[in-house]
């Protein structure tokens, strides 16, 4: 449905109707624009969860139809990935006359939406508790990134976690493709599979390429039954 078409519709609609019967969506941020008109305060608050993983021009119609926000992230997890030109973002704030002083706050680039919103919030609250995996598989993390102060509601789990320290010799930068590290990934997944024990595998990296390199080299070294088997899945993080 195109945009004229789609306006249309909702033109008709009386959503004051819809909001009392309706009154809280979970929804992505880019369904908002397709779901709801464009009218300031439409509702009283609005939740970003994961919001440093939410660029800022996403979230703008969110907050043009709400009254306040809250921001829900961790600035030690990935931002968004944009690919616009740094001379075509200040261009576009040239031409839309963006202050100075307020260019570097929407620098669509470099803040992701969690870094507008610390800059404008009001009050900041860390929530302190991890849940999601034992307390020695989060450890790392919390030393070198939280500096210490989150607890782990889940107690150390022996063999939770074992690292491998790789000397990488060569490497394709273009690529984001480190072939030591994909042939240590493929030599622990065949010793797990050879214990012939039933456990599902996850492959974890940031980058798109690397997973991909990585899927490719499962599939060739990998009999098709146990991957099926073990589930063995290859993703980024």
């Amino acid at each position: 449905m195109n945009k004229q078409k789609r306006d249309k519709i909702l033109a008709t609609v009386d959503f004051d109707v819809v909001l009392s019967a309706f009154p809280v969506y979970l929804c992505t941020s880019a369904e908002v624009s397709n779901l709801l008109p464009l009218k300031k305060d439409m509702y009283d608050c609005a939740v970003v969860e994961e919001s440093s993983a939410c660029d800022i021009a996403s979230i703008i119609p969110i907050m043009a139809r709400s009254r306040s926000m809250i921001a829900i992230g961790d600035k030690f997890q990935l931002s968004p990935v944009l690919f616009m030109d740094a001379k075509k973002e200040k261009s576009f704030a040239v031409k839309n006359e963006i202050p100075e002083d307020l260019q570097l706050t929407f620098n669509y680039r470099t803040n992701s939406f969690f870094d507008f919103a610390m800059y404008y919030c009001q009050e900041h609250i860390l929530l302190d508790k991890q849940y999601r995996m034992p307390s020695n598989m989060f450890e790392f993390s919390n030393k070198h990134w939280y500096g210490g102060v989150i607890e782990s509601e889940k107690q150390a789990v022996k063999g939770a976690i074992s690292k491998v320290y790789i000397e990488s010799k060569k490497r394709n930068d273009k690529k984001t493709i480190n072939e030591e590290q994909a042939n240590e990934i493929i030599k622990k997944i065949k010793e797990e599979i050879k214990k012939d024990e039933f456990k599902t595998i996850a492959v974890l990296s940031p980058f798109r390429t690397q997973c991909e390199y990585i899927k490719k080299r499962i599939i060739e070294e990998i009999p098709y039954n146990k991957i099926e088997k073990h589930e063995i899945r290859v993703g980024t993080s």
